[in-house]
């Protein structure tokens, strides 16, 4: 396997807050989530013990707007460093790019290009207080 490139992207999470709150959060989520992640955040219940981001949006209580924008932020930033680990041989678009976590791997993200291309994507994600980091690298 060659390597395309690697990609790396770190974001400050009350960026996504200011978005949402310039739209709502389904909004934003449908711009960004492919129709799989879509329909798992839709499905995002409030954490039992969670130290909540201080911002509420929209009238949604401050525990669940942490929780959505964990989610959000963490594929934000998987697929901006997977957009500049594959630029410029591929140019995908917000949905044609899946973050998934498979339990077998004990939860460890995965992502997927959509369409024909035979692209190996590895990907690593951290997060701490209101920053989320993520590192791609593209393989052919």
């Amino acid at each position: 396997m060659g390597t395309i490139g690697v990609g790396i992207d770190i974001l400050h999470i009350p960026r996504i807050a200011s978005l949402v709150a310039r739209r709502t959060p389904t909004k934003l989520a449908t711009r960004i989530l492919s129709p799989s992640e879509l329909r798992e955040w839709e499905t995002l219940s409030p954490p039992t013990s969670s130290v909540p981001i201080p911002v509420t949006t929209n009238g949604l209580d401050a525990i669940t707007t942490e929780k959505w924008f964990r989610f959000l932020s963490v594929r934000w930033a998987i697929k901006e460093a997977a957009y500049k680990a594959l630029f410029p041989l591929y140019k995908p678009t917000w949905k044609d790019l899946t973050v998934s976590k498979a339990p077998a791997d004990g939860g460890k993200p995965s992502l997927t290009l959509e369409g024909s291309v035979k692209v190996k994507l590895h990907v690593s994600v951290s997060h701490d207080g209101e920053y989320t980091v993520a590192n791609v690298l593209a393989e052919h």
